[in-house]
């Protein structure tokens, strides 16, 4: 069974028993935290890019893993053994996150509307709840003031690292 580790708990990365879990929320320095990762952690990082990847998180062998990905909230019951667990993730603040969001789509050249248009017709609304909480507030305040061990900002990247 694992143990979920909540915010404040010691974690080392070098246990052998240690999960550590990053919720990659779209536009919040995933791809520049998950280089780093993956360069720092190598065959010991696993990255995730779909729901039915997470197949892979059961194959996981014993030592040290950390998973990244557009995370489910709960995918560490997938892997197998007893394991002590860390959820971290970074935020952006939200009128940032939103500005990143539509030049991304526009770059992408999935972005025909204007900023206005956007922000009232296309923008989810409570974005962060929506991936922290599954669009419940209550739920995500708990899991960032509770369930995961640490979240940084991105403004503040480097004192969050």
């Amino acid at each position: 069974m694992h143990q979920l580790l909540r915010h404040g708990d010691a974690f080392d990365l070098r246990d052998q028993d240690s999960l550590c879990v990053f919720h990659h929320i779209p536009k919040c320095a995933g791809s520049s935290f998950n280089r780093l990762l993956h360069s720092h952690y190598g065959d010991r990082f696993l990255y995730l890019s779909m729901l039915h990847e997470y197949e892979r998180l059961r194959a996981l062998g014993p030592g040290p893993w950390f998973v990244s990905g557009r995370i489910v909230w709960g995918c560490h019951g997938c892997v197998p053994g007893d394991r002590r667990t860390a959820y971290v993730t970074f935020l952006r603040e939200p009128r940032r996150l939103f500005l990143s969001l539509r030049h991304f789509l526009w770059k992408q050249g999935l972005m025909q509307k204007s900023q206005e248009e956007y922000l009232f017709n296309g923008y989810q609304s409570n974005f962060l709840v929506h991936w922290l909480g599954s669009g419940s507030l209550a739920l995500a305040k708990e899991r960032l003031e509770g369930l995961f061990l640490h979240f940084g900002l991105v403004e503040r990247m480097e004192d969050s690292l």
